[in-house]
């Protein structure tokens, strides 16, 4: 992979996360280590799979600094037993896995895991890199993996497959080019074709960057930030897109009717709050490609494939806007656009199911709550280093409604909502003593 300056604003602090002191790692990995051995201190295992092996609910495994191999954890089935979520501050019956205190991780290839009831925690922006993508990998019935967090770890992409209870937090996912020059898949979260009525749920990612999604030869190789093909109970919060190909997040029901007669159904039951959501890009066979606006909506969802029920997009910032239904006929049930921010969409006015309050969209209205601005109310939209902090306009003490959708508590830096007479538009809140 080509590793290339990425111009990513450091403005938003988003996945601020409590940080949990560690006993003493029980367990050891490490470059120099043998799989014969009990994977202590004095005699380290060498991979992740080992270790996971030996290892207790509860345990610590520390992974020491250097380079490795991909790793692929498998399923080992003393470990399938449902437990409180693996996050932090909840990991009492899960095996941990941390860097090194200091130390700088690199898996050259992918970390692969169908492991469950687990928490692998990197210690910084590149304290635990993997070059290729991190996978979250799926296998038919109980056995597929379930209740494993992923904190703060730098990847090219990720992938998560028919599993529940994953989450992945304070990650960094990117640069990213397929179709050549030793470049890897595209982001997604979805079913497997061979696992039938077995979907992806309980799917939290939260404080993630993903940015530089591209490809070399985007006609024949068709990629972008994140592609949601089915599942339900989904989150995406508190995260920022930059720089991705033709979108930043497409939702189509991608499965094959083929396949055991029978295709998965549109992702549903999901909510989307507190995102930055630059404008997608050309791709990287265009001059300049990687940093020109490619006009297409950054959240799509395409109809084509079915419709769409029970989702929730609130406080989000955008600059091309969303398409909420393109392809086939719009279909929604219990669809909510609450709060955000950007280029005036496709309104759809008096569909049923669909309701749109309390927005600032740029030349018109979708809502009768809804705010038309004349222009950004953002720091900074330069392509790669969006800063969508608010600078004051219309948009601030624009969202008044009542209710549990209106009732978001915090931004995208993790500052208490409102801070004002009413909650601003947008994944920013102001703190100003204009405020």
């Amino acid at each position: 992979m080509i590793a290339l300056a990425v111009g990513l604003a450091p403005a938003a602090s988003p996945a601020r996360m409590r940080v949990v002191a560690a006993p003493r790692a029980q367990l050891m990995v490490s470059p120099k280590g043998s799989d014969a051995g009990p994977c202590t201190r004095a005699q380290p295992c060498a991979t992740l799979n080992r270790a996971y092996r030996v290892a207790r609910p509860g345990q610590t495994v520390e992974i020491a600094g250097g380079s490795y191999p991909t790793q692929v954890v498998q399923v080992d089935r003393t470990k399938l037993r449902t437990t409180p979520a693996c996050t932090l501050g909840h990991q009492a019956r899960c095996v941990v896995f941390r860097t090194e205190p200091g130390a700088t991780v690199a898996i050259h290839g992918d970390l692969v895991v169908y492991g469950s009831n687990a928490l692998f925690l990197g210690s910084g922006p590149s304290g635990f890199r993997i070059d290729k993508m991190l996978r979250s990998e799926g296998t038919r019935g109980s056995a597929t993996s379930h209740n494993v967090s992923f904190y703060r770890l730098n990847a090219a992409g990720f992938v998560i497959g028919p599993n529940h209870h994953i989450t992945i937090k304070g990650g960094d996912f990117g640069p990213n080019y397929i179709c050549g020059n030793g470049g890897t898949g595209e982001n997604k979260v979805g079913p497997d074709g061979a696992i039938p009525r077995q979907w992806p749920h309980e799917i939290v990612l939260d404080g993630l960057r993903i940015h530089d999604q591209n490809s070399y030869h985007l006609d024949s190789c068709h990629t972008g930030g994140l592609f949601l093909i089915s599942g339900y109970n989904f989150t995406l919060r508190n995260s920022v897109f930059s720089r991705n190909a033709v979108y930043d997040i497409q939702v189509q029901d991608f499965t094959n009717a083929d396949c055991c007669n029978m295709k998965f159904g549109q992702m549903h039951d999901v909510v989307m709050e507190n995102n930055w959501f630059g404008p997608p890009v050309r791709g990287l066979d265009e001059p300049n490609g990687s940093r020109t606006n490619d006009r297409q909506p950054e959240l799509q969802l395409d109809t084509d494939y079915g419709g769409f029920r029970n989702w929730l997009i609130r406080f989000n910032s955008f600059y091309n806007g969303p398409d909420i239904a393109f392809g086939g006929p719009p279909s929604f049930k219990n669809i909510r656009v609450i709060g955000n921010i950007g280029d005036v969409p496709r309104c759809f006015a008096g569909a049923p199911g669909l309701t749109w309050a309390d927005n600032a969209w740029r030349h018109g209205r979708c809502g009768r709550t809804d705010m038309s601005i004349a222009g950004y109310p953002y720091r900074d939209v330069r392509i790669g280093s969006e800063d969508y902090h608010l600078t004051g306009g219309r948009a601030v003490n624009l969202v008044r409604g009542k209710g549990r959708d209106y009732a978001l508590r915090r931004d995208i830096d993790g500052q208490k909502r409102p801070h004002g007479r009413a909650r601003d538009a947008g994944a920013d809140e102001v703190i100003s003593p204009q405020h």
